[in-house]
């Protein structure tokens, strides 16, 4: 599933929730996902 088809599927609180549930990813790459998350068609 790419950033985008999650973007069309999940409100942005609900992507933000998933990520905080992957303790181990460090927070640059936290942040990069959720400016992707953002910047995709349909967010």
């Amino acid at each position: 599933m790419t950033v985008a088809s999650l973007s069309q599927a999940l409100p942005e609180p609900e992507f933000t929730h998933l990520l905080s549930t992957f303790p181990l990813v460090p927070a640059p790459v936290k942040a990069a996902a959720l400016a992707a998350f953002r910047a995709a068609p349909g967010a």
